[in-house]
């Protein structure tokens, strides 16, 4: 199963290699997307997948058996606005350019804003979130004592009370045996508002000046 929702979310000239298209790949492969992550639609729940005819069956009679699927109109909507992304692709005003750039233009200025705090921020070449290493932080917060070892999650609490900014703890996306493998790292999202990010900068700068 290969997630591909953020296949055209690249940044810096990369392009996405499917990985359907590698050789070997696409009889083995059920390739997944979704025009909420794609055109950053919040709600509208359709998706679709591609793969062998072998594979795609199997889906197929899975989706039948599933009583909830989106209302006739979202879905006459989405082909629309598939349409016309199509026609639109790579132009200024496709939805998909249009996000990517403002994505891309919030990544460079909270990329910024983190090292000026001393995190270690991890430019992304695609994708709506930044990684951050937060613990060269470490020496300069206190943060609350617990019989755990996923620092990033305490760490997380310290950042939403302290500074108000909200991040993910990247623990969360692990499987419990390796939960805490990441516990040096943290994610946030550069797909919000720019006011969002100069909001950031902001509290960060106060924080630091307190220091």
């Amino acid at each position: 199963m290969v997630n591909e929702v953020y296949e055209f979310f690249t940044f810096d000239n990369n392009e996405h290699i499917r990985i359907a298209t590698l050789p070997g790949i696409f009889e083995q492969a059920i390739t997944i997307s979704s025009v909420k992550t794609m055109i950053a639609t919040t709600g509208f729940k359709i998706g679709w997948a591609y793969g062998s005819k072998k594979l795609i069956y199997s889906i197929k009679e899975i989706q039948s058996q599933i009583p909830r699927n989106p209302s006739r109109f979202l879905q006459e909507s989405v082909a629309v606005i598939l349409e016309q992304e199509t026609k639109n692709f790579g132009k200024p005003y496709s939805i998909i350019e249009r996000l990517k750039k403002h994505a891309q233009a919030n990544r460079d200025y909270l990329y910024r804003s983190l090292i000026k705090v001393g995190m270690t921020p991890i430019l992304p070449q695609g994708g709506y979130n930044m990684i951050a290493n937060w613990t060269t932080m470490r020496d300069r917060i206190l943060l609350e004592s617990k019989n755990d070892e996923c620092t990033d999650l305490r760490f997380s609490n310290w950042f939403i009370k302290n500074i108000n900014i909200l991040s993910l703890p990247l623990s969360h996306f692990y499987h419990d045996e390796y939960e805490c493998s990441r516990k040096d790292f943290i994610s946030m999202t550069i797909i919000k508002g720019s006011d969002t990010y100069k909001k950031a900068e902001k509290l960060l700068s106060e924080w630091l000046s307190r220091q």
